[in-house]
């Protein structure tokens, strides 16, 4: 999961990157922060990790949503 979780790290920084409106930057965040993105999912499904892991996957989940929602504010000023 911590794989998948810097993947889309990866995928989202370079899809920020290259957003050039307003409608692609919204388009972006729901794809990435959504109710239905892979990242909310995976916050949800934080029950079903192995204990040993949980806390660190709960932290790496939560730290990307963090960065993602600073990602977003910063493309959407400049």
């Amino acid at each position: 999961m911590l794989k998948r979780l810097e993947q889309l790290r990866a995928e989202a920084t370079d899809l920020l990157g290259s957003a050039s409106s307003e409608n692609e930057l919204e388009e972006l965040r729901v794809r990435f922060l959504g109710r239905k993105s892979e990242l909310n999912q995976m916050s949800r499904g934080l029950g079903g990790v192995d204990p040993s892991e949980r806390k660190a996957v709960g932290q790496a989940v939560n730290a990307l949503k963090r960065d993602l929602g600073a990602m977003l504010t910063a493309a959407k000023t400049r």
